[in-house]
């Protein structure tokens, strides 16, 4: 058994590897990225959270009995100008190097976590960040991560519903026009599921091949939208936690602007994502 632990913009993700079947994900929303877009640099108290779930998933797993445990971190690592500050404590107390990945090498992680039959696909991941949008079947052929993750978006816009709106609406055009079948993966994208479908607990299982449609999101975010605080926007929709319900609404238009420029009605659901994909790259090169 190996151990993955994705350090994203939003949250920190530890996955244990043993087959193929929808591993449950354990998530610490530690929100690396906050105030990124405003200043370019990781705030220390971002930087602390992260850290310290980063080391407390390293011994998890150790404990566990993970014979390789793989770290890699995604946008909020590779710009923000003080992200060498999370490599070097973690290096320093657990001895693993932080493998800091590219835009496109974040985006073909998840095009091959979400597709591993070679179907054809446009993968969304809408991150804290970034956001990617691949097109491919057995391969990518066409795509592009923009740094217009929920998280950033949040704090240029300062949670102005309309504003978001229009701010997703002009950065959405800079994506190829791509026709394939849509899948959603990553945090945004689960959580809009669970909540669609009113869980009371998260389940993996029940979200994995999903299909939720652009009218059901949009319905969505009236909701989100009329609640008063994001306490009670995570007390209607339990299954999110309160961290997540801070950015699911920037989350929610992000994805239904994306889907109408895409003109797409609706989006598969995928839990496997990019940690799927990068040990099956990583341990494919290395085996």
């Amino acid at each position: 058994m190996d151990a993955v632990i994705d350090i994203g913009s939003n949250s920190v993700r530890l996955c244990f590897m043993e087959n193929r079947a929808v591993n449950p994900k354990k998530v610490e929303t530690t929100f690396l990225s906050e105030n990124l877009a405003i200043t370019g640099s990781l705030l220390p108290e971002a930087i602390d959270r992260t850290c310290k779930a980063i080391i407390t998933f390293v011994n998890e797993a150790k404990n566990k009995g993970a014979k390789r445990v793989f770290i890699f971190g995604t946008e909020a690592m590779r710009s923000g100008k003080n992200a060498y500050v999370v490599s070097q404590t973690v290096q320093k107390a657990t001895g693993i190097t932080i493998d800091v990945i590219t835009g496109n090498d974040e985006a073909l992680c998840g095009f091959v976590g979400a597709n591993p039959k070679g179907e054809d696909v446009c993968v969304i991941d809408i991150g804290g960040a970034s956001v990617e949008l691949v097109q491919g079947q057995k391969v990518i052929e066409s795509g592009l991560s923009l740094p217009i993750g929920v998280m950033r978006v949040k704090d240029i816009c300062k949670n102005d519903r309309q504003k978001t709106h229009e701010y997703y609406r002009e950065q959405v055009k800079k994506y190829p026009r791509f026709t394939s079948k849509a899948v959603g993966i990553g945090g945004t994208a689960t959580s809009l599921s669970a909540m669609v479908k009113k869980m009371q607990t998260y389940d993996a299982t029940l979200n994995h091949g999903s299909v939720i449609t652009l009218n059901e999101l949009k319905i969505l975010e009236e909701e989100i939208y009329a609640c008063n605080s994001s306490n009670e926007i995570a007390e209607k929709f339990p299954s999110i936690g309160e961290k997540r319900a801070r950015v699911i609404g920037v989350g929610c238009i992000a994805l239904i602007e994306i889907l109408e420029y895409l003109n797409k009605t609706e989006f598969t659901v995928s839990e496997h994502d990019n940690i799927e994909g990068y040990y099956a790259l990583k341990t494919q090169t290395n085996d």
